[in-house]
């Protein structure tokens, strides 16, 4: 393996004639991989692309109380970064997204679920559920 930079390298690899298994675990680089085929002297380029599905820790407060009026602050837990997110009160889209999800003077209506998701072109997850009260 050559080292190009600390996040690339460069691999060939040969795979045995009717064997195209090629097994990566724990990897987390981006590897450009160039394949021949021998039985078939066909050639394939291709990129893979490797890194990890969302995960989360809980919110600092699973049960958030707020005064009418008063503000709303929340961050995705999510344990590494890197992702796409999107936040959702009630199982419906808030059409917000970010790290954060800053609702600056709330009411009641915005009593609810809340929780984020978060993707990437591995996967996606919803994070844990912390349940908002507004109080008037």
């Amino acid at each position: 393996m050559t080292m190009y930079h600390k996040n690339y390298f460069d691999i060939r690899i040969a795979i045995k004639r009717r064997k195209r298994l090629l097994s990566l675990n724990n990897v987390l680089f981006v590897f450009t991989i160039f394949l021949a085929f021998f039985d078939s002297l066909s050639f394939t380029n291709a990129q893979l692309i490797t890194g990890r599905p969302p995960s989360f820790t809980d919110f600092d407060k699973q049960n958030l109380i707020v005064p009418e009026g008063g503000s709303i602050d929340l961050k995705c837990p999510l344990i590494f970064d890197g992702f796409d997110i999107e936040w959702f009160k009630n199982s419906e889209t808030l059409q917000k997204t970010g790290e954060k999800l800053n609702l600056p003077i709330v009411s009641r209506s915005d009593t609810g679920e809340y929780q984020c998701f978060a993707s990437n072109g591995i996967g996606g997850a919803f994070s844990p559920v912390v349940n908002v009260t507004v109080l008037c």
